[in-house]
């Protein structure tokens, strides 16, 4: 769905040319260094851009997902966790991806609230996406944590969109930690 890994390496390549850069700048004028200092400081600008734009590209990716016909398709697929909730956060049905990912706590994933599987810290932001989605139309997006297992979290960018034929919600989970 995304160019993450790629993205990812050109990252590391760009901060180890930066790195190169700066100690390569040490040995030289004052001037020199301040002018790789300046590069620098713009490359970790620019570094942090990307990482934005591909959250947010990634973002409308999902978002098109949700709204889209290609939904069911994506279901099957089982690449990415996609669920489907009532209303009021009830998971009705996952695909295997999502139930891997939905392994805590150790219960039935069926006919649980979706919020349970969240950290104490995130249920509120995954209770407040499920109020609001079921009141505008569109999608929203948010950031949660999954509780994996005692000390096993794994951070995601749920995104979730109501369909407007039956009242359900549909979502999926970008895992925000490479996995």
């Amino acid at each position: 769905m995304s160019a993450r890994p790629e993205l990812a390496r050109f990252l590391t390549e760009l901060d180890d040319r930066r790195q190169r850069l700066e100690s390569l700048a040490e040995a030289e004028s004052g001037q020199m260094r301040d002018e790789v200092r300046a590069a620098s400081n713009q490359l970790l600008a620019a570094r942090e851009e990307l990482r934005v734009q591909q959250q947010e590209l990634e973002a409308a990716q999902v978002a098109a997902l949700l709204t889209g016909a290609e939904y069911d398709r994506a279901f099957v697929d089982e690449a990415l966790p996609c669920l489907r909730t009532d209303h009021h956060g009830l998971i009705v049905e996952t695909n295997s991806a999502a139930r891997e990912l939905l392994t805590w706590p150790l219960v039935s994933w069926s006919r649980r609230p979706l919020p349970v599987h969240f950290t104490l810290a995130t249920r509120a932001i995954v209770r407040s996406m499920i109020s609001r989605a079921g009141r505008q139309a569109g999608h929203l997006t948010g950031e949660a944590t999954v509780q994996r297992s005692i000390g096993r979290q794994t951070p995601v960018r749920l995104a979730v969109a109501a369909n407007a034929h039956n009242g359900e919600l549909r979502w999926a989970a970008l895992r925000l930690d490479g996995a």
